[in-house]
């Protein structure tokens, strides 16, 4: 962020900065998951055969996890950017001379 330079010496002062969006959440995003599974006509699940079911069963569980994420990215595309919020924190001044000791 900032530097002091002398014949001498080079002091760089150094820091970290976190960023980020700052968005408007729509009062009502609009969200639409389905999740329909259906079976061939007149098929019930207890007519397939167990490890038909156990796979079936598993996806289930992956799309259930995988739901709040794809919520979040759809609301996060729907809320318009509002502004950018900057946080500097951990600054510190570093000597920075060249080994021998002489600056350019």
């Amino acid at each position: 962020m900032a530097v002091i330079e002398s014949s001498k010496r080079i002091h760089v002062f150094r820091t970290n900065v976190r960023i980020r969006k700052k968005r408007q959440i729509p009062p009502n995003p609009q969200i639409n998951v389905n999740l329909a599974l259906q079976l061939p006509p007149g098929s019930t699940p207890q007519q397939l055969p167990g490890n038909i079911q156990q796979i079936l069963n598993h996806l289930l569980n992956q799309v259930a996890k995988a739901i709040p994420d794809i919520v979040r990215q759809e609301i996060l595309r729907q809320s318009p950017i509002i502004g950018i919020e900057a946080r500097v924190y951990g600054g510190k001044w570093v000597d920075e001379t060249p080994a021998g000791g002489e600056t350019v």
